[in-house]
């Protein structure tokens, strides 16, 4: 006798188990099932937001490409005026030597001359 009622409990027990396994692995399937929803829904979502760093990739490396470009330009407008530049400097610097040397040369000229007429004058008025 106790060992029927020791089987009924057994089978009571047994029952209750299985009915809380179906309800927790019905839960489950559950949330599994809002898993994936969502996993699609994130998936929909990622498809134009990867579309659109491709896009903005592309458009990056033109315009990486447009920046090297005019920099290349820029470098070579700046090479070409430093070059002009320093012919203009080496140009003053020339036509300084050439001009510098004989003007000071007349200078002195001048100067010597002034000298003698102005002791001319001074010999002339004390005679």
């Amino acid at each position: 006798m106790i060992l029927e009622i020791f089987e009924v409990v057994l089978l009571i027990s047994a029952t209750a188990l299985c009915v809380f396994l179906i309800i927790f692995l019905k839960d489950l399937s559950k949330s599994v099932s809002e898993m994936q929803t969502d996993i699609h829904r994130i998936a929909d979502q990622i498809n134009p937001l990867l579309e659109s760093l491709q896009s903005l990739s592309n458009s990056v490396i033109i315009v990486s490409d447009e920046v090297k470009s005019q920099l290349s330009k820029t470098k070579w407008i700046v090479d070409e005026a430093k070059s002009k530049v320093e012919s203009i400097l080496n140009f003053e610097r020339k036509v300084m030597e050439k001009v510098d040397s004989p003007l000071q040369d007349l200078l002195s000229n001048l100067n010597a001359i002034k000298r003698g007429v102005i002791t001319f004058f001074e010999a002339l008025r004390k005679n």
